[in-house]
Formats: C-alpha cells, sequence, structure tokens
C-alpha cells in the first residue's frame, strides 16, 4: 500500500526510551501526525503491599512515557499545525478495581495529563484524547481477569456481560486518528460495556 512501518524497541520505563523512540520516528518520518501511546503496565497489589520499585515503574511506563513521547513529536505537530494525540488509558483511572492503586494513579493521571495537552496544545490544531477501555482481553487482561473466579464477578457489572478486544479499542483510536474528530479534543472516552452507567 506504499506505507513505511519500522519497529523501534526500547524499555519505556526509563527516561531516555521514550525519548529515543520519538527521534528515532521523527527521523524515519520526518514529523509524526499521529501518536498513541498504548503501551501499559499493571501489578496488583493491594495499598498496604505496594513496593516503591512497582509504583514508580508502573508510573514511569504508564505516565511518564506517554508526556515524554509527546514533548519529542509535539513541536512537528505545532509547527505543522496538526496533529492527534490518543491516550490509551483506563477505566481503572476512574473507577478503581481493588488492588489496582498504583495502576489506578497512573491511569488518572493520564487521563489529566490527556486534559493539560489538549488544554495548551488544542490551539494548534491539536487534539488530544483518552480512550478509557474496561477489561480487554489482551495477554495482560487475561492474567489479571482470566481466572472465572475473579472474571465473572466482573462481567457481571457490565450491562453487555462481557469483556472487550483489543479491535474494538484499535477502532475507537481509529475514529479519533482522522479529520472526522477534529472537534473532539481533551474527552475521556469510556469504551465500558457500560460499566460507567450503573
Amino acid at each position: 500500500m506504499g506505507r513505511r512501518c519500522t519497529a523501534i524497541a526500547a524499555d519505556l520505563a526509563t527516561v531516555d526510551g521514550p525519548r529515543a523512540v520519538g527521534r528515532q520516528a521523527l527521523d524515519l518520518l520526518g514529523t509524526v501526525d499521529i501518536l498513541v501511546n498504548n503501551a501499559g503496565i499493571v501489578y496488583v497489589d493491594e495499598l498496604l503491599a505496594i513496593t516503591v520499585d512497582h509504583w514508580e515503574e508502573t508510573l514511569a511506563v504508564n505516565l511518564r512515557a506517554p508526556l515524554l513521547l509527546a514533548q519529542t513529536v509535539a513541536p512537528g505537530m505545532i509547527a505543522q499545525r496538526r496533529g492527534k494525540v490518543i491516550n490509551i488509558s483506563s477505566m481503572a483511572g476512574v473507577l478503581v478495581p481493588e488492588g489496582h492503586g498504583a495502576y489506578a494513579a497512573s491511569k488518572g493521571g493520564l487521563n489529566l495529563l490527556t486534559r493539560a495537552m489538549a488544554a495548551e496544545w488544542g490551539r494548534f490544531n491539536i487534539q488530544a484524547n483518552a480512550v478509557a477501555p474496561t477489561v480487554i482481553l489482551t495477554e495482560m487482561g487475561q492474567q489479571v481477569w482470566g481466572d472465572p473466579r475473579k472474571g465473572d464477578p466482573m462481567k457481571a457489572r457490565i450491562p453487555v456481560r462481557r469483556f472487550g478486544e483489543p479491535v474494538e479499542v484499535a477502532d475507537l483510536a481509529l475514529f479519533l486518528a482522522p479529520g472526522a474528530s477534529d472537534f473532539i479534543c481533551g474527552q475521556i472516552l469510556h469504551l465500558d460495556g457500560g460499566l460507567s452507567a450503573v
């Protein structure tokens, strides 16, 4: 289809990793029109059991890395007066499941970071939005929620009575990426099967 594609490996838990990814992408492409911050990690720890290492790694990957990547590519978006930042957040940043304190803090922070991006960069025709899914059946979602003893009670709380599929997150990101969504800015879009309605 005449598209260019490359894979850039980096440790997003470090300060240098996200910046290196952004610089390499700019070297390859010249500019980045759409940034989707999708990397994420979770440790299931009760609040009294969260270690400093788990806390810091979770916030580094889920919150700091999106900021550093955006800092690297947003100047080009500002210069061309257009761009999209799509942060993949979580309903855990809105409705906190037990044992997800660090994860929820990181995703709640990402929601507010998204709104800060919209407030500062909207004037340059850059739309920043967050997608906040409930449980999605990725490998990580299966590890945390795959046991029916834990997953079934959660499904029972969701009006559509199921977990989401990765393609449903991708489809919402694809809706936010082109010009048809240019007036959607600074929103936290709940992709939750109705969970937030009950």
